[in-house]
């Protein structure tokens, strides 16, 4: 019940978009992109990004995106608490 997850590494990211170059985890992807990619849940991310955590971007519309650096990042920091 209380199983605790493995933070996925850039490496485990890259893996994930098919040996993507780094620039890859710059793009801008939708929420539910990036929960998938993540390993996570779709509200894990949106709480994320509407409590601040990272950051949001937009792209001509009202539609928000998130990176997945900004993410790998946000990890990292927390694992290391």
């Amino acid at each position: 019940m209380n199983e605790q997850r493995r933070i996925p590494s850039e490496t485990d990211v890259e893996s994930a978009v098919g040996e993507a170059p780094i620039s890859e985890l710059d793009k801008p992807r939708t929420m539910k992109e990036a929960a998938a990619l993540l390993g996570v849940g779709y509200p894990v991310v949106q709480r994320a990004a509407y409590r601040g955590l990272v950051p949001t971007y937009s792209l001509g519309s009202s539609r928000k995106y998130v990176k997945l650096r900004d993410f790998l990042e946000l990890m990292a920091r927390k694992s290391k608490k």
